[in-house]
């Protein structure tokens, strides 16, 4: 049985096989069909050009979506269980599932807050046979898809991350002094920061929760500072790469942001650091305080120093909560 590791993310969907990593933003259109082709769109790229057809309706999915259609990204406590991220989460399979029918088992994550509310449903969701297509971009069948996710785990989020350092390949433990440290996890996503707790592996609800913070808040807070003083509109959307460079090109000139950066990034992790010494006002007694998520890379520096730079950045930060999921995977269902 294969084992298959999703994310969903309100920025990237990133899932896991056991031989294979993908990575597309969250997006989803309605499918239009695109009138000519060159057959070498995408550089080879598979996440680039997904497109599916289910329950009678078509869809762009990833950066597709965003080319081609009017891209949705819907930022909602319920979208979990919503058929946007149904489509994200199949369009993931139909990249990773090579056979069909094909019977998967299935690791995913929700936020901090909404587990509790949205777990049961979420399972539903997930749990059973989807029937799904794989289209090319002008609506041509590339492969019917009968996919049966068998069994099904769903775990807040964070807690990825600490399987995935705790665990080997195999699921068993490779680290195990950390499974008695009372450990901290703060995973900074696009939209959303979580702060999650484990004590000796037991997941401390009452000192974890979800708020509204994350890269889009910095890249908000960025796109304003260039407004104010370069007098360019330069939206959220773009600005991951801008922000990678340190530079924008202006009227063919190359310009640093790097001072509007720090200044911007800075905001933010001061907003999240506030919330972090509310929650966890006992955090003198961590053992291990870990950062993840692609948000926690770009802020770790600026989150270590409210831990006296005792802070650890988590290997491979964008993957490292769907990676635990997969780990996680291997040690609940083993050869099975």
């Amino acid at each position: 049985m294969l084992k298959i590791a999703v994310d969903a993310g309100f920025g990237r969907t990133k899932a896991l096989s056991t031989d294979r990593s993908i990575s597309f933003p969250s997006l989803v259109a309605n499918f239009r069909e695109v009138r000519f082709t060159t057959g070498m769109e995408g550089n080879g790229d598979p996440t680039s050009m997904l497109a599916i057809a289910h329950n009678g309706r078509r869809y762009f999915v990833g950066s597709a979506a965003g080319r081609q259609g009017i891209a949705q990204n819907t930022i909602d406590r319920e979208r979990a269980v919503s058929e946007e991220a149904k489509l994200l989460t199949l369009a993931a399979l139909s990249l990773l599932v090579e056979q069909t029918p094909e019977q998967v088992s299935l690791v995913a994550g929700l936020p901090v807050s909404h587990y509790s509310n949205l777990k049961e449903r979420y399972l539903s969701e997930l749990k059973q046979t989807h029937y799904f297509d794989l289209l090319d971009l002008s609506g041509k069948l590339i492969k019917n898809h009968v996919i049966n996710v068998h069994e099904v785990k769903v775990i807040p989020q964070p807690l990825g991350t600490l399987f995935n350092l705790l665990l080997d390949e195999a699921g068993e433990l490779s680290r195990p002094e950390l499974a008695g440290e009372n450990v901290g996890i703060i995973d900074v996503g696009y939209y959303t920061a979580d702060l999650a707790r484990a004590d000796s592996l037991e997941f401390i609800d009452r000192k974890s929760a979800s708020y509204p913070l994350g890269l889009f808040n910095a890249f908000n807070e960025l796109s304003e500072e260039l407004d104010r003083t370069l007098d360019i509109e330069a939206p959220p959307e773009i600005l991951e790469k801008v922000v990678s460079t340190g530079k924008i090109k202006v009227s063919g000139k190359v310009v640093s942001i790097e001072q509007h950066k720090q200044q911007a990034f800075s905001r933010v992790a001061g907003q999240i650091i506030s919330k972090v010494k509310t929650l966890w006002p006992d955090r003198w007694q961590l053992d291990r305080v870990i950062v993840t998520g692609g948000g926690g890379q770009l802020l770790f520096n600026y989150l270590n120093h409210a831990f006296d730079n005792q802070a650890e950045l988590a290997p491979k930060p964008v993957f490292a909560n769907v990676g635990g999921y997969l780990k996680l995977a291997a040690r609940s269902w083993g050869d099975k």
